[in-house]
């Protein structure tokens, strides 16, 4: 189930966490020990640009939730334990937003909806899970995510508008890449537009990919190295 991020507007730190953010300024958040909890919101205004939010906790059932608004911001979320889960929004223009896990049950749930934008997804542990949303005229949009361990699974959505279906006729211009080593991994890439390409690879028995590409000018690579693999393309 996808978390959907708080709306109260400020900044908020549990559990040792320090935190300040407005418009052009920077949050920074660090935890250490276990049940951590962090929500920082650097809300829109028009001059908001170039803000960052560092989020880093070490510990077990670490929640971090990120938002915001503007344009050339930056999310960096760590984590280090078991049952981290982290939550990050972000929309305006060129957002980049990174992404480390190390533990079990990892969860990442990240949207972006703006041009231009850059999401990294590192997974390292048991049972990794990331959904990542690059959309509304999300031109130029660049996922990579990068899983390690077993049932690893892995949802990349860029479309250019914010609907139930991600194909539309707009330019796109996405790019799509999921690496995952483990056992019964699962990549789902859908990507709307035209000039997209998607390229995955995937090491471990049972492994799963499922790639669907709008109309013209897609590449689509899928290298599955192991047994009873399976893999769709639709262009």
């Amino acid at each position: 189930m996808r978390k959907i991020l708080l709306s109260a507007v400020g900044v908020f730190a549990l559990s040792g966490g320090t935190a300040f953010a407005q418009s052009n300024n920077d949050t920074d958040i660090e935890q250490n020990g276990a049940n951590n909890n962090a929500v920082t919101e650097q809300d829109y205004r028009p001059a908001v640009q170039n803000s960052e939010i560092d989020i880093e906790q070490n510990g077990a059932r670490n929640d971090a939730y990120a938002r915001q608004w503007g344009g050339d911001n930056d999310i960096d979320i760590q984590q280090s334990g078991t049952a981290n889960e982290a939550n990050a929004f972000q929309t305006g223009r060129n957002p980049d937003l990174n992404v480390q896990q190390a533990g079990s049950r990892n969860y990442s749930d990240s949207d972006q909806y703006a041009s231009n934008v850059r999401g990294d997804v590192r997974q390292n542990g048991s049972r990794n899970d990331s959904y990542l949303l690059q959309g509304q005229g999300g031109n130029g949009s660049r996922a990579d995510v990068r899983q390690n361990g077993a049932d690893n699974n892995s949802d990349i959505r860029q479309t250019d508008t914010v609907t139930s279906s991600p194909y539309w006729t707009n330019p796109h211009d996405g790019y799509a890449r999921v690496e995952q080593n483990g056992t019964r991994n699962n990549a789902d890439i859908n990507q709307g537009g035209i000039g997209n390409d998607s390229r995955t690879t995937q090491n471990g028995t049972a492994n799963n990919v499922t790639v669907n590409q709008g109309f013209v000018n897609n590449d689509a690579s899928v290298v599955q190295n192991g047994a009873g693999n399976n893999a769709t393309v639709n262009q």
